[in-house]
């Protein structure tokens, strides 16, 4: 009987870390996913320099603040489609309110850390790598809400007549 049991509880461990596997890469795929327009802006951000050289055009190196404006509203709609998207396959391969919320905590302070660090950068390379900004860029407390809402939104169920849930 203790080989059983011992064979049961390996069996037990190989599909909880297959399932922390396949967990981790569904949340790694979908921060990539929400944050690609952010990503795709610092990666240009960073190849632009500081103009040193006097013959040079300052304008040359600067992001204009429309990029930026963008690449914001690009971030918010990423973030609403592969939210949306990702919530619905948890429901329908989960159907466990507990479980997606667990798994989609990560997403939601990642995604967020990473809006922070753009909006961080963004403002601090204001007027100097970044054209001066005309309008203020969405806070990050108006993100965490905006993303918040994407994911309590759409997390919300009404329960189906046939099993309750």
């Amino acid at each position: 009987m203790a080989k059983v049991v011992n064979i049961n509880i390996d069996s037990r461990r190989e599909i909880d870390q297959e399932l922390k596997k396949v967990c981790g890469e569904f949340t790694k795929d979908t921060i990539i996913a929400v944050v690609e327009p952010l990503s795709a802006f610092m990666i240009k951000l960073s190849t632009k320099k500081t103009s040193s050289d006097d013959n040079e055009d300052p304008s040359s190196n600067v992001i204009s603040s429309d990029l930026v404006y963008q690449t914001v509203a690009q971030f918010q709609e990423a973030a609403d489609e592969r939210l949306r998207y990702t919530i619905k396959k948890l429901q329908e391969y989960i159907n466990d309110v507990k479980m997606e919320q667990i798994l989609l905590k990560p997403v939601e302070i990642n995604v967020m850390d990473y809006y922070k660090t753009f909006y961080q950068t963004v403002t601090s390379e204001n007027g100097s790598k970044i054209q001066s900004l005309e309008k203020p860029l969405v806070s990050i407390e108006e993100m965490a809400t905006y993303i918040s809402h994407i994911i309590n939104d759409s997390s919300t169920r009404t329960p189906s007549p046939a099993t309750g849930h």
